[in-house]
């Protein structure tokens, strides 16, 4: 049970890292106040 858990955090810890690259790519890189502001 602990082991799927921790395999589910680090799924999700993965997918938020590359949702952030992926925003970073599209977003102009003038503005990463307002990618932190929106994942904070």
């Amino acid at each position: 049970m602990t082991r799927n858990l921790n395999n589910a955090v680090a799924a999700l810890a993965a997918l938020a890292l590359t949702f952030t690259a992926m925003a970073y790519a599209i977003v102009p890189a003038e503005h990463p106040a307002a990618i932190i502001a929106t994942l904070a």
